[in-house]
């Protein structure tokens, strides 16, 4: 795996907040609280304090809890609806790397198929799907796609520390 060289400031974007109504969706997306949630995964396997990655911005298509699925497992996903949202997002991530979280939202952006775990350099964005790293997910269970993905995340965590070193030098002088 070539190394990610990080261009310009990253965005995480997953599905909905979670079903706890206390969740606020500007502060909860992909947060890494409890340890075992998906935003905890996710900065392990990066390899950032919790401080660093609190600092990248991570949202979510839906604002709200869209419910639980219809046939009982796992949530709701209105594809009709996500695909609205996405496409009302896409003008804020003009010049952005893009790290869209689910199978699904990858569909709502229409970025799906593609390959996994692969940054898509666009002349307005650098984009990949990484599959939710949540408990449910089965392709985590696979030795070789989690050991694909951990040394993904650690690349992804690696190119961040260095864009936000840059950034830092840039500013001091």
């Amino acid at each position: 795996m070539n190394a990610f060289r990080m261009m310009s400031e990253p965005v995480l974007i997953g599905a909905a907040p979670g079903r706890h109504p206390r969740h606020d969706p500007d502060k909860h997306a992909l947060f890494p609280h409890p340890p075992n949630c998906a935003g905890a995964r996710l900065r392990k396997m990066m390899g950032l304090s919790l401080g660093q990655y609190c600092s990248i911005e991570r949202c979510n298509v839906f604002r709200e809890y869209p419910g639980p699925a219809s046939g009982g497992k796992g949530d709701a996903f209105p594809m009709a609806r996500a695909r609205e949202l996405a496409e009302a997002m896409w003008p804020d991530l003009y010049g952005r790397t893009i790290m869209l979280v689910r199978q699904g939202v990858a569909r709502a952006f229409r970025m799906w198929p593609c390959d996994l775990l692969t940054w898509e350099h666009k002349k307005a964005w650098s984009i990949c799907v990484m599959p939710h790293p949540s408990g449910r997910n089965r392709w985590w269970n696979d030795p070789e796609n989690r050991a694909r993905a951990e040394e993904f995340l650690a690349d992804f965590g690696r190119a961040y520390r260095a864009h936000r070193d840059w950034l830092q030098r840039v500013a001091i002088n």
